[in-house]
Order: structure tokens, then sequence, then C-alpha cells
């Protein structure tokens, strides 16, 4: 079986994705399990754009750094006070992954502002497109991208 190979690929990246899934079907509620199931298809989406463009070997480097280091470095700070000292998630903040604070665009920026004042580490996605009405378009190697506001 080769990386290259469609079903490879699927083996590789799609079955932690359902376990993924099954875990949060089974201990998390509906509103888990839409977040972690749009998250999946995102990344999924940007793992597709990305092999357009930098090529399969270049795009599994980058997505294997950035998801290992990233949840690596989140994990390890808020449970063992690694990077940049000693922090925690409180039940009060709401919805976590492990032990990273999950926060949802329909909680208002509150609760963004509660974790900055508690002395907590805030990691934003803005590359979604929320819409002409929530975005600005701007360009992006000659693509109209759209740009939370």
């Amino acid at each position: 079986m080769r990386w290259q190979d469609r079903s490879s690929q699927f083996l590789i990246l799609g079955l932690p994705a359902l376990a993924l899934l099954g875990v949060t079907a089974a201990h998390g509620s509906l509103q888990s399990m839409a977040l972690v199931a749009s998250s999946i298809a995102l990344f999924f989406a940007a793992w597709w754009s990305a092999r357009q463009l930098l090529g399969l070997r270049n795009t599994a480097v980058f997505a294997a750094l950035g998801l290992g280091l990233g949840w690596f470095a989140e994990q390890m700070g808020s449970s063992r006070g690694w990077f940049f000292g000693r922090y925690t998630y409180t039940d009060v903040l709401g919805q976590r992954l492990g032990d990273v604070r999950l926060f949802q665009r329909q909680d208002g920026p509150k609760p963004l502002l509660a974790c900055l004042r508690a002395g907590s580490l805030l990691y934003l996605l803005p590359d979604m497109d929320f819409g002409p009405r929530d975005s600005v378009f701007v360009p992006f190697f000659g693509v109209p991208t759209a740009t939370v506001t």
C-alpha cells in the first residue's frame, strides 16, 4: 500500500477522524459532535487545497508538524506549565478537548476576553468565510479571500 494511493490516504487520515467522531459521539454533546465534524471537514478541505498547491509530500509534512507541535504546545502548557508558565482552563470557560478550551462564534467576544484576562493563551483560526457581512475580502495571491473582521 503506497502513501500516494487514495485508499492509503483515507486509512491514514480518515480512520483517526472517524475514531475522533466516535469518541465525541459517545462522550460529548450534539454541539460537540457538530464542532468536531466541522473541524474535520475544514481540515480535509485545507488538505485538498494544500495538496493541489504544494504536492502530497509537502502537505503531509506541513500538516503533521502543524498539528503535532500546535497540540503539544497547548497540551503541555495547560497541563505542565511548559513554554509559557502554568495555566489552566476551568469548567467556567466551557467546552474542552483534552485540556484545550474551545470557543464558538455564537459565544461572542466575552469568553475570549475572559480567557485573555485570566492570562491564558489564545489561538484564533481566522481562516473561515463568514460571508460578506462579517468579512472583508482582500487579495491573496490575486484571489479575493475572506478575512474575519
